[in-house]
């Protein structure tokens, strides 16, 4: 389906310039059973993507209409049946009509009255149209409607506004050498797709139930429930004039939207990359389209991978069983060092000696002059309290030093350096007893089986071919690539993790092994 699908877009889009975002769009919009409207100026190709979307189904019956204030229920969905009448009975004649067609375009759609709007609702929505006493089920596959302007507010339009799932902005070329080759192509007025691309009726129905079959995981909800938190936000702030509006059946119909484009993709699940159309399918007005962009971007980047919340869930928890490792392999002991106390001073650092039989006659030298002292007297200064001296030094032993009264005798003081006591925990290994050691071999063979079933049913280790979506532009899919890879270092980390934890206890089983021989 997935390579049907591409080359359906191909053919869509030849003699098309910048439309592939339309195109794709409202193919999709259609293959899942909703409505698109289409916001632009004329002359933007808006009625010939309709037009176009038409040709993809076989035999597709199509219906088009220009709305103008003026326009009557007869013109959309038939002339009453005069024979009808006769017999009390009001029906219409809806051969040829919106009732009858597989793909309907509704032009300036907003200029409709209200009793076209409201039947509209139910076509839409339930695939159903009551004429007369009889219920018809439609045949209607999707409905493209568009305007160049948004509907007014308080006229009564918003359930109407709110049936179009999908909406999105068609604009001028804006593309230089786009707009060159679109001046100098020939017109096509009989574009036609080959046959071997078409749908069925059958073909869409199949579609349609093997789409319904996608499934939904939990990440996926987590995204829509951090977008939904974005617009509450957004709705909050006085300083957006234009409130963005999205009901609970509006969140049940972009589902939809997402499980056909996951199948059309050759998928069973829905991914990250399927959710950036959510940006297409929440806007009320054009000035948020990239707002909403930003919040869906940021929703699906730090919610959209699957296994993306996990992955910290397991680096808790390898962490937890190499703590249960140790303890159960060592015992700790307090070991005490002695370090030299060091004295920062004019940025210089300085070590501390105290006269041995003074305790309060205390001197600093510097660290350099010290290690450099020699078991013969030399000449250096030093501080005591905040004057600085100098007299002869020399080192004795590995921790004292001598100062010399005088230079024509011997007659010293002793110095001794001064160190400070610093206690730490080392453990010492120590052999586990049998079941200790059952214990840590099936603990971590059970965590290394689900790590790894873990890693295979998640996104994380997945290609970035994996990410290419038939319907998103892969300027967006590509955002995917940067997350994606820490997740992959993560992931490959804490699996060299879980192995190193073993190999550190086998070497520290054998050394237990080895001492007690």
């Amino acid at each position: 389906m997935r390579k049907q699908i591409e080359d359906l877009l191909i053919s869509l889009n030849e003699g098309l310039y910048e439309r592939e975002q339309g195109i794709r769009l409202t193919l999709l919009t259609v293959l899942s059973g909703q409505s698109i409207f289409l916001l632009g100026k004329p002359g933007v190709a808006k009625s010939l993507i309709a037009r176009r979307i038409k040709e993809v189904f076989k035999d597709a019956t199509a219906f088009e209409y220009l709305m103008n204030r003026f326009s009557t229920p007869d013109e959309i969905f038939g002339p009453v049946a005069i024979s009808k009448l006769k017999s009390d009975t009001y029906e219409r004649v809806v051969k040829g009509y919106l009732p009858d067609a597989d793909i309907a375009f509704l032009d300036e759609i907003w200029k409709a009255g209200p009793s076209i709007q409201n039947t509209l609702l139910t076509i839409i929505n339930e695939k159903v149209y009551r004429n007369g006493s009889n219920d018809i089920k439609v045949p209607l596959k999707g409905l493209i409607a568009a305007s160049n302007e948004l509907p007014d507010q308080g006229q009564g339009l918003e359930a109407l506004w709110d049936r179009f799932i999908v909406r999105i902005s068609v604009k001028n070329i804006t593309c230089q050498s786009q707009f060159s080759d679109y001046l100098m192509s020939k017109s096509q007025s009989d574009f036609k797709i080959d046959p071997k691309l078409q749908l069925s009726t059958r073909d869409y129905e199949t579609l349609r139930k093997k789409a319904n079959q996608v499934k939904v995981l939990p990440h996926i909800v987590d995204v829509v429930f951090k977008i939904k938190n974005y617009i509450n936000v957004y709705n909050d702030d006085i300083v957006n004039e234009h409130k963005i509006y999205v009901s609970d059946r509006r969140w049940k119909k972009i589902i939809e939207v997402l499980k056909t484009c996951a199948y059309l993709n050759g998928r069973k699940v829905i991914n990250a990359t399927d959710c950036f159309l959510i940006r297409h399918m929440i806007w009320d007005h054009p000035s948020q389209e990239n707002r909403v962009l930003d919040f869906v971007t940021d929703a699906i980047l730090n919610h959209g991978i699957q296994g993306q919340s996990d992955l910290a869930d397991w680096t808790n928890k390898i962490e937890r069983f190499k703590e249960q490792v140790i303890k159960n392999t060592t015992f700790s002991k307090i070991v005490i060092n002695k370090i030299i106390t060091e004295i920062e001073k004019n940025g210089d650092i300085y070590f501390e000696f105290v006269e041995k039989d003074n305790k309060n006659d205390i001197l600093i030298i510097k660290k350099t002059d010290w290690e450099t002292l020699k078991s013969k007297y030399q000449s250096l200064y030093y501080y005591q309290g905040a004057k600085r001296y100098r007299e002869e030094f020399k080192k004795y032993g590995d921790n004292f030093l001598h100062k010399r009264y005088t230079s024509w005798n011997d007659n010293f003081l002793s110095y001794k350096l001064q160190l400070k006591e610093v206690k730490h925990k080392v453990n010492i290994p120590k052999k586990p007893n049998d079941t200790i050691h059952k214990n840590i071999l099936e603990n971590h063979k059970s965590l290394t089986h689900e790590f790894q079933k873990f890693l295979n049913s998640s996104n994380i280790l997945a290609n970035p071919e994996a990410f290419d979506n038939l319907f998103v532009s892969q300027h967006l899919t590509r955002m995917l690539d940067h997350p994606l890879s820490k997740l992959k270092s993560q992931a490959i980390a804490l699996e060299k993790q879980l192995a190193q934890i073993k190999l550190d206890y086998d070497k520290l089983k054998q050394r237990t092994i080895a001492r007690i021989s």
